[in-house]
Parts: structure tokens; C-alpha cells; sequence
């Protein structure tokens, strides 16, 4: 993992080599992996229900958490 954030909710958000955005309940358990990088994911955050990651394929992956579901906005 190269990065993480929480959300206002507790739920921790991971950045992975593997492009990956790794989503972490608050029993510490791996609940999905969003596909948001070709590279790896460099930096992330989590404001108000909008998740925003940066990785080394120059991309910026925007998603809306909204209770569990995520929507991939850019």
C-alpha cells in the first residue's frame, strides 16, 4: 500500500501498487477493490462522499461514495 484516508464513516481507503483503491470496513476487513489506476496509486482522499486518487499513470479517478456503492466519476 502506498497511501490511505478515512471517510467521515471510518472506512479506510487504501492505495495499492496495483492501481488498486482498497476499501477497509472499521472490523479491518477487505470489502472491495476499485479499479482506478493503470499505476500505481500515489496519493488519495476522502472529503464529504467524494473519494479523489492520483496515480503514476498521470490520472485523476474521482469517485462518489454514497453508503456503500460507488460511482466512478472521471
Amino acid at each position: 500500500m502506498n497511501c490511505a484516508t478515512f471517510d467521515e464513516d471510518g472506512i479506510c481507503y487504501s492505495g495499492g501498487a496495483n492501481g488498486g483503491i482498497h476499501v477497509w470496513d472499521q472490523k479491518q476487513e477487505l470489502g472491495l477493490v476499485l479499479k482506478a489506476h493503470a499505476g500505481e496509486v500515489t496519493a488519495i482522499t476522502c472529503n464529504q462522499g467524494i473519494l479523489v486518487s492520483t496515480g503514476k499513470d498521470d490520472m485523476l479517478s474521482v469517485f462518489n461514495v454514497n453508503q456503500g456503492e460507488f460511482e466512478y466519476l472521471r
